[in-house]
């Protein structure tokens, strides 16, 4: 959060008025600077490449200034609504998977910032849940094999379909990684404009689903009532293996597996590559 915000209570409210309008201020003309530079980069396609790309740079620089900067005003007008609600924005944002941006974890919560969301739709005993589940679950460097686990749970069981960019030549077959770690699991489910195509629904639609229901059971507890249901049952052996065998993943220590494209086995790969001779092949660990 922005030191104008963190300072709210040191400050008067004429004061702090002034600098939150200000911050609305410089918000609508950077928003009008963009759309100017849009437009000119759509001009300038046309017949000077570079001059292209160095504006499609600048337009990235302007996205992440405009997000910023309308995530600070949401998280001011929350505070201003009720003063009681700083202390669990604070705290979320200093979790070691926000670092300063909340709006992952007010999605979660239905605050959509990019939809104009009502400040008096703000939960904060919501926003507590997840920030619970953040702090639990994903405040390391990486998630763990259960959490994997778990994502296996969720919607169409193909979270792994997020990253369709490689092959395992040693049994020729498709590779897929399951979150290779936190910043991987951020780029691709959390922040927006992020291959939220790649997979059967949106992939900031994924994790948001299994945040929820991590705010409302333990991750051992989620697995095992899963295990139970029909969709269980209809998924491919090598998926409810993974899903019910705890420690099955270890095997693939960087995250890969290779999946058979009639989906009748899979290989979990120890590192991020394998030769591709018989010795190669060893290394794999089939599930079938």
């Amino acid at each position: 959060m922005s030191d104008d915000i963190q300072k709210k209570d040191k400050l008067s409210k004429k004061e702090f008025f002034e600098k939150y309008n200000k911050l609305a201020e410089d918000y609508d003309k950077l928003v009008k600077d963009y759309d100017k530079l849009v437009k000119d980069y759509e001009k300038s396609k046309e017949n000077h490449k570079n001059l292209s790309e160095e504006h499609e740079q600048l337009i990235n620089e302007y996205n992440e200034l405009i997000d910023n900067i309308k995530e600070e005003i949401e998280k001011a007008k929350i505070i201003v609504e009720n003063p009681d609600n700083k202390q669990i924005i604070q705290k979320t944002e200093d979790t070691n998977f926000c670092r300063g941006k909340i709006d992952f974890a007010l999605y979660c919560i239905d605050y959509d910032i990019d939809n104009n969301p009502e400040v008096s739709s703000f939960d904060k005993d919501k926003l507590e849940k997840i920030y619970n589940v953040l702090n639990k679950y994903l405040s390391d460097e990486d998630v763990t094999n259960d959490f994997r686990r778990a994502f296996f749970t969720i919607r169409n069981n193909d979270f792994y379909d997020y990253w369709t960019s490689s092959w395992l030549f040693a049994v020729d077959e498709p590779k897929r990684k399951l979150i290779e770690n936190i910043n991987d699991l951020k780029n691709n489910f959390v922040f927006r404009g992020k291959n939220n195509h790649n997979i059967s629904n949106n992939n900031i639609a994924y994790l948001k689903e299994l945040i929820l229901q991590l705010s409302e059971k333990e991750i051992d507890t989620l697995i095992n009532d899963y295990i139970s249901t029909p969709d269980f049952v209809n998924l491919p052996n090598w998926k409810q293996r993974i899903i019910k065998e705890k420690g099955l993943l270890d095997h693939s220590k960087k995250h890969y597996i290779a999946i058979k494209r009639d989906n009748s086995c899979c290989w979990l790969i120890p590192t991020i590559k394998v030769g591709t001779d018989e010795n190669g092949r060893r290394q794999l660990k089939k599930i079938v």
